[in-house]
């Protein structure tokens, strides 16, 4: 991922100024700082969700300029509907044969054992791994970024990763 002169205002205020960063495959990073510092923008940059004042964000050689169908981001606010069990959360969006579909993706995160339990008396980890599952397979995903502090926790407690770095 190559991040080239990368700035974004809102309105008068500059944001981010000029950023140039390259990430190469396979590296993890953490992007830390105070609250209102840019984090989130930054990634919203990256994932495609907003367009930068100036410069440019490249994965893979291509720019991005929308968000991508492989690409799939991770908030800190999981979103899951507490009406249906974490199967059926899993399985909402999928065609015929969604059981068997939703119960491997459930097992590729550590989680076939609660597939049966209601979204609330899950952790807020086990949260984010159901909503992540419930928007795609993981085999669907080139770019990993996860959006708030509880992510990281998430992805250390999950049995395969959820963060495909860069």
């Amino acid at each position: 991922m190559l991040l080239d002169g990368l700035s974004k205002s809102f309105g008068d205020r500059r944001v981010l100024s000029k950023l140039d960063l390259a990430i190469p495959a396979g590296q993890l990073l953490a992007i830390v700082g105070r609250s209102g510092c840019g984090k989130s923008t930054l990634l919203r940059l990256i994932a495609g969700l907003d367009r930068p004042t100036s410069g440019t964000v490249s994965v893979g050689g291509a720019e991005v300029q929308s968000l991508q169908s492989n690409v799939r981001l991770l908030f800190q606010d999981a979103r899951l509907l507490p009406w249906h069990r974490v199967l059926s959360n899993v399985g909402i969006a999928r065609a015929n044969g969604w059981r068997e579909t939703a119960t491997a993706a459930l097992a590729d995160v550590g989680l076939a054992d609660r597939a049966n339990d209601w979204p609330a008396v899950l952790s807020g980890g086990q949260s984010q791994r159901v909503a992540l599952r419930q928007r795609s397979p993981m085999s669907d995903l080139r770019i990993g970024r996860m959006i708030g502090p509880r992510s990281c926790r998430a992805a250390r407690a999950s049995a395969s990763p959820l963060l495909v770095p860069w």
